[in-house]
């Protein structure tokens, strides 16, 4: 993969990610445990606590990285380099798309974790 296809995988909109988590969650927990981590989060929301009940039951990071394959992205960078160097900062300015990329879809995922569920 080029840099620039790298670079572009990482624009996508983060509901699309948020989508493929939600899908890929509930394969991995059930309609059961999907629904109790629901009503946990939600629990956790009205005492202003930002935790995910997912890990209670898988390794959420493991399914986002199962959501981002899905959708094309890579969850693995290339390898970074020598600090100072040009290769080190494209390396670290992917490693923050990236973060941005997961952090807006798990925001997104939390906001409508049953929405999601009703569009591949």
């Amino acid at each position: 993969m080029t840099e620039a296809h790298y670079i572009a995988t990482l624009t996508h909109n983060p509901e699309t990610v948020a989508r493929a988590f939600a899908h890929a969650l509930l394969e991995d927990v059930g309609d059961q445990s999907y629904a109790s981590i629901i009503g946990t989060n939600t629990a956790n929301d009205d005492f202003g606590f930002e935790c995910c009940a997912s890990h209670d039951f898988v390794d959420a990071n493991d399914v986002m990285t199962h959501a981002l394959a899905h959708v094309g992205i890579p969850s693995q960078l290339p390898p970074d380099a020598e600090e100072g160097t040009p290769e080190a900062d494209a390396y670290a300015d992917r490693e923050a798309a990236l973060t941005g990329l997961i952090s807006a879809a798990w925001s997104a995922w939390r906001k409508n974790p049953i929405t999601l569920l009703t569009t591949r």
